[in-house]
């Protein structure tokens, strides 16, 4: 592509220019010619743009000075048009030319005759190349280039340089390795520009064409394995690979053609019937080659597998029921000779036969024509089969029942109902109640099973015979069942499984009267662990109601309900106390604890304290009474409150905060050396606290808001024991505090004032 348009730039350059100069000589000789009549004779000269021209260059103008209306004229070979002088080189021969302008003699001027010299050069052309195939991986050799034409010199373009190849060069091409990385045929056009030089003028050839093509090196898609039974047909069997393309084929061969196979072949491999006489396996070994031919054949890498024959079993079998057709009258053998271990089938379910000794049971078989095959296998998995032929005639008797299975707990009678002949008596195994003149069943007093009711009858084409039906009884599942659950409001419910005394595949569906309890209304199966809700004051019962079910045979059996009942008692949870700040030597405010989940009646409350230097003991039960502070210090408090159903919350804290009350605004003096004392908090009054702070919603969930007025503050939240679980310095004005990742239970909210020394703080519950 790109010598071709480098090759029509420059005829066009070519041509403008010559046009240019043209149109130039001819201005020029209008003015001459003037001159030239104004003072007497005409006169003239003529040039071409240069002495050569390649004969592909296409037209050449003349470039006349003097008097115009002349004609031109050339030697023949040499294409000249008469009136513009112009060269038409591409119809023009090769070789060396003298072009005339002439104007005839006359008024007593001589005639004009203005001569140039004109070369066309022989054409050139690249000798054609045939176009190549190679196999990827291969050395693709091109060969040189020829043109007929000393000291030419070539170039070229590759439009595919995934071949292997440069997209360019100069010269002959090189031996090089040919590439394909796909499962296609990998092409590129080649084209090759021839170009010499004379007189100082160069010529180039019209492109020169031809293919490379680099084929891929095929491969052939796993091949499993074959075992054949001697005797078997085979099915057809194509060989493919991932290669695409008209050109792909696969040859095969097989090591050993006894099996029954071709020994050769190509793509598929043809059905045949698989062959062994002899006693053990026989195996062929196929090898595979792939193989591409398009311009060159590339052969891939063999792939083998193996097909094996395994023996038939040996010797032979015959089968017979000699006496069909029968009248369905009881059970008949076959007539039977061969190998045994096999197995007796039926084509169809209406013929109810002994897998393991063909015996028909021709009275719970459905009239009608059957085949009976006699399966042997060997060791390898190979079998020979027989066939016999059965019929069972229509006894003119038959009966059944609505329906082939019923719950021991349908009540009634249940009557068959009689197709043909009547008068007949019906029988049953023990534990099916029947009445032997109707075939009434007693469901009732029926015991569970799987049962054949039989009805014999006088027949006229069979005499006596006994038809028969099945019917099963199933039981009813009874449920085991569930002791009474009771639970603390809060408190996990553990998983409850269901069962039942005598049928292991049942399954359950339960009902809950009250889902206040934190229990879905209904369910299937168990009942998974829940956590136990209770809202009021008193014990919340849910009653369970649970029935059981089994499936057999079609028909759905429900038992009778097990009702067992949830009893979740109210929760008890001690009303949040405010911290206490006091002054040492001061006597406390008296604390009375409430129950914040409702009635305070039954309430048991139960103290412990972490500081006994403040005057309070460790631990105690009921209120706080009033005591004196005695020593300066924080002591935290733990309130546990139980109801009278014994449920408890987690416990419920505050803190007791003595402080020395002297006046002491700064710390301690000191060098770098020693301690100072930071002043001990000033007590926050309780006034204080509810004018200062705000917290809400509290107790929470997930976060509080925090409102205070004094100013900027450092934020904490303690625990109980006061360890700091969060701070947030630079507290002011309104903000929320994250509490989500706290564990339920009881906190403080603690602000620091460190310029004015004073700590304000709040009891909050996190739910």
């Amino acid at each position: 592509m790109f010598m071709n348009t480098r090759y029509a730039v420059n005829r066009f350059l070519k041509t403008a220019r010559n046009r240019f100069l043209g149109l130039l000589a001819f201005t020029c000789s209008l003015a001459s010619s003037t001159t030239a009549q104004g003072q007497g004779c005409p006169a003239a000269t003529i040039a071409y743009s240069q002495e050569s021209f390649c004969s592909n260059d296409g037209n050449e103008m003349v470039m006349l000075t003097g008097t115009p209306g002349g004609t031109f004229s050339s030697d023949p070979g040499l294409i000249v048009h008469p009136l513009t002088g112009t060269i038409k080189t591409s119809s023009s021969s090769s070789g060396t030319y003298t072009v005339h302008y002439t104007i005839p003699a006359g008024s007593g001027c001589s005639a004009v005759d203005a001569t140039a010299s004109v070369t066309i050069l022989p054409r050139i052309s690249v000798s054609p190349m045939p176009n190549i195939g190679a196999c990827a991986g291969t050395t693709v050799n091109v060969g040189s280039f020829n043109a007929g034409q000393p000291g030419a010199t070539f170039m070229w373009t590759n439009d595919n340089p995934s071949i292997g190849l440069p997209a360019s060069g100069t010269g002959d091409i090189s031996s090089f390795t040919g590439t394909n990385t796909t499962d296609a045929p990998n092409r590129a056009n080649i084209a090759v520009y021839a170009t010499y030089t004379t007189n100082g003028v160069s010529c180039t050839s019209k492109p020169m064409r031809f293919a490379i093509t680099i084929n891929p090196v095929p491969e052939v898609s796993p091949i499993s394995d074959m075992t054949f039974c001697s005797g078997e047909t085979t099915a057809p069997f194509t060989i493919t690979g991932p290669t695409t393309g008209d050109g792909v084929r696969y040859i095969w061969t097989s090591s050993n053609p006894a099996i029954g196979m071709m020994k050769s072949g190509y793509d598929v491999i043809p059905s045949f019937t698989a062959l062994n006489s002899t006693g053990v396996n026989q195996t062929a070994t196929v090898t595979v080659t792939p193989y591409y031919n398009n311009g060159a054949r590339c052969s891939g890498n063999s792939t083998t597998f193996t097909i094996t024959v395994n023996p038939s079993p040996t010797g032979t079998a015959t089968l017979s029921y000699d006496g069909s057709p029968y009248c369905p009258i009881g059970t008949v053998n076959p007539t039977f000779s061969g190998p045994s271990g096999g197995t007796f089938i039926a084509n169809s379910n209406g013929l109810v036969l002994n897998a393991n000794t063909g015996t028909i049971n021709t009275s719970l078989s459905t009239p009608g024509n059957y085949t009976v095959y006699y399966i042997y296998n060997n060791a390898n998995g190979c079998s020979f089969i027989n066939t016999a032929n059965v019929t069972i005639n229509n006894a003119s008797a038959a009966f059944s029942y609505a329906s082939a299975s019923y719950c021991t707990s349908t009540t009634g009678m249940l009557y068959p109902t009689i197709t043909g002949i009547t008068g007949g008596t019906f029988s049953a195994p023990a534990g099916l109640v029947i009445d032997p003149n109707t075939g009434a069943v007693d469901l009732a007093n029926s015991t569970r099973g799987d049962y054949n009711v039989s009805y014999s009858v006088n027949t006229p084409n069979c005499g006596n015979v006994v038809v028969q039906t099945p019917l099963s009884i199933i039981e009813t599942p009874k449920m085991a069942p569930s002791p009474n659950v009771a639970v603390c409001a809060g408190s996990s419910v553990p998983g409850i499984t269901f069962s039942t005394t005598n049928e292991p595949g049942a399954s359950f569906t339960w009902t809950n009267d009250n889902p206040a309890i934190g229990l879905a209304a209904t369910g299937n199966g168990g009942i998974v662990a829940f956590t136990a809700m209770n809202n009021t004051n008193a014990p919340l019962d849910a009653f369970i109601r649970v029935v059981p079910r089994i499936v057999k045979n079609g028909v759905t059996c429900y038992g009778r309900p097990m009702v067992f009942r949830i009893r979740v008692f109210p929760a008890a949870t001690v009303t949040p106390v405010g911290n206490q700040p006091v002054c040492t030597g001061s006597a406390t405010n008296a604390i009375n604890f409430t129950n914040s989940s409702g009635s305070n009646t039954g309430m048991t409350y139960q103290w412990t304290n972490n500081n006994t230097s403040i005057g309070l003991p460790a631990s105690g039960t009921g209120n706080i009474g009033s005591f004196t502070a005695t020593n300066a210090g924080t002591a935290n408090i733990l309130v546990t409150v139980t109801n009278s159903y014994g449920c408890s919350a987690n416990p419920t804290g505050f803190a007791y905060m003595v402080n020395n009350c002297g006046n002491q605004p700064t710390g301690t003096g000191g060098s770098v050396t020693t301690s100072r004392t930071r002043p001990a908090a000033a007590p926050a009054t309780d006034a204080i606290v509810a004018d200062a702070v705000a917290v809400s919603p509290n107790p929470a969930r997930s976060q509080v808001t925090v409102t205070y007025k004094g100013g900027t503050v450092t934020l904490r939240v303690l625990d109980l024991n006061g360890t700091p679980l969060k701070t947030i310095r630079g507290f002011n004005s309104s903000n929320t505090v994250n509490l989500s990742d706290l564990r339920p239970g009881n906190y403080v909210l603690q602000l620091v004032d460190e310029r004015k020394n004073t700590v304000v703080q709040r009891n909050i519950i996190k739910l």
